[in-house]
């Protein structure tokens, strides 16, 4: 495994609240579960299934279409001085949400250059700020709710919400070191009654697949959960 799926390139756990803080402003996205209601998507595209007592089943949602920062079209294009292979998690995952939600047909690379036009992408240095979803949902007239416990993840995922998360360590990353610490961002959707949802991670084709919903949240960034951001985020169209 290689730093091309590295979503904050080589910047130490001791430091990133510095590099959070110079290269990206603090813009009060403080924005709690509790205080943000997640009420089921009424889409086409999402499907609730039940048992015959009317008990909830599944939650599945169609038609979203998987997007790789290594896919050769934009792999190599570069933005802020980053090609979007070594730089381009979030983008892509964040042209995986937009087109499903939006019924649009962006590429990670349309949506990177936005990431650093609103300065949260390669400013200063290689990285994607979290705070580029809030900035995100606004632009694209969404629903958004972050700082997810795992309470408000699941019930998220049952709804029919999309999510956004940071992850670190197996099987997405390498463990983090005070020399090099690294997060990873991938795209988390649907759920059964087994507790299994689907993941699409832009990096890799081998972790586009089912995991544990409970084990999936424990691999999220926890450092985020003490910053303004949080490390899950859940988008729905406007009801």
């Amino acid at each position: 495994m290689t730093v091309v799926m590295i979503f904050l390139a080589a910047v130490p756990s001791v430091l990133y609240e510095r590099w959070e803080n110079t290269y990206f402003p603090d813009d009060n996205i403080m924005s709690i579960i509790f205080k943000n209601p997640i009420e089921p998507v009424e889409e086409d595209w999402v499907t609730y299934r039940y048992d015959r007592d009317g008990n909830w089943q599944s939650t599945e949602i169609s038609g979203i279409t998987y997007l790789s920062q290594n896919d050769p079209r934009w792999s190599g294009l570069t933005i802020g001085g980053y090609t979007v292979a070594h730089s381009g998690c979030s983008p892509s995952v964040g042209a995986m949400l937009v087109n499903r939600v939006c019924s649009v047909d962006l590429t990670p690379y349309d949506i990177g250059k936005e990431f650093y036009e609103w300065n949260y992408m390669n400013s200063g240095r290689e990285g994607t700020s979290p705070k580029v979803w809030k900035k995100l949902g606004q632009e694209y007239d969404l629903r958004y709710v972050n700082h997810l416990s795992e309470e408000g993840f699941i019930q998220a995922l049952q709804s029919g919400w999309i999510v956004v998360m940071s992850v670190q360590g197996p099987p997405f990353t390498r463990e983090s070191t005070a020399d090099q610490w690294i997060s990873h961002t991938i795209l988390v959707y649907g759920l059964n009654s087994a507790g299994s949802a689907n993941v699409m991670d832009p990096y890799s084709s081998y972790n586009t697949r089912a995991f544990n919903a409970q084990e999936l949240f424990e691999m999220r960034v926890k450092l985020f959960d003490a910053s303004n951001t949080g490390a899950v985020h859940a988008f729905a169209p406007k009801a």
